[in-house]
């Protein structure tokens, strides 16, 4: 006796990418961001650092993410006072007692720029600023005044001849910013406006180690110069 074969049940799941980050690198700009996270760590020298997750709040690069180490060493303190008080936070010339967990939820602006790490591009932060900064940027230039109405066409004369266009001055290729490795040599100024030379012992995200001597400083890379 023939059967009726039964259709094979297809399967599937379901998955919800509402809450994923985008692939692809952060375009270079000014962003308005918040605190994500803060995290208490050793930087593998064993030194004690911050290490803080932003978050995008607004714009097409909503919902990204960037990271920024801050070194704890008293040489490097002025890199964590620079976001401590972009984010509004006033930071005494002292002791100052802070738990990272408050500055969860606070908001800043930053300028993220593009740089080359082991052959691969990288959205930095290369300035944090105050986040009320970010909308003075964006204001609506004021309306162009109304053109007069037309007057009557004089009579024709000879035509003039025509004006040769101004020659277009070509815009400088502005340099690109230099890249570090292990064991580079490098100059920095410190707080004392003294400038200072030693060689790259490690670069961890945004912050180098530089061996001055005996001494080995937790710096940010903008913050140093090849040579």
């Amino acid at each position: 006796m023939a059967t009726r074969s039964r259709a094979a049940k297809k399967s599937g799941i379901s998955v919800d990418f509402s809450n994923t980050e985008t692939s692809g690198v952060l375009e270079e700009g000014d962003y308005l961001v918040e605190v994500d996270e803060v995290e208490d760590k050793e930087s593998s020298t064993g030194n004690p650092m911050l290490v803080f997750t932003f978050k995008v709040t607004e714009g097409e690069g909503k919902g990204r993410k960037l990271f920024h180490n801050c070194s704890l060493q008293p040489q490097a303190l002025f890199n964590l006072r620079a976001v401590l008080e972009a984010l509004g936070n006033e930071v005494p010339q002292g002791v100052l007692e802070l738990d990272p967990s408050d500055l969860i939820g606070q908001t800043c602006g930053v300028s993220v720029n593009h740089e080359q790490y082991e052959g691969k591009t990288k959205a930095r932060i290369a300035e944090f600023f105050d986040a009320s900064e970010l909308g003075e940027a964006t204001e609506t230039e004021p309306e162009a005044p109304t053109k007069p109405a037309a007057k009557p066409a004089p009579k024709a004369s000879a035509p003039e001849p025509e004006a040769k266009p101004a020659a277009s001055k070509k815009k400088k290729a502005e340099p690109e910013e230099p890249t570090f490795a292990v064991g580079d040599l490098v100059s920095f100024t410190d707080d004392d406006g003294d400038e200072l030379s030693g060689k790259v012992t490690e670069i961890t995200g945004d912050t180098a180690s530089v061996k001055v001597g005996k001494e080995i400083w937790e710096l940010d890379l903008s913050d140093l110069t090849k040579g």
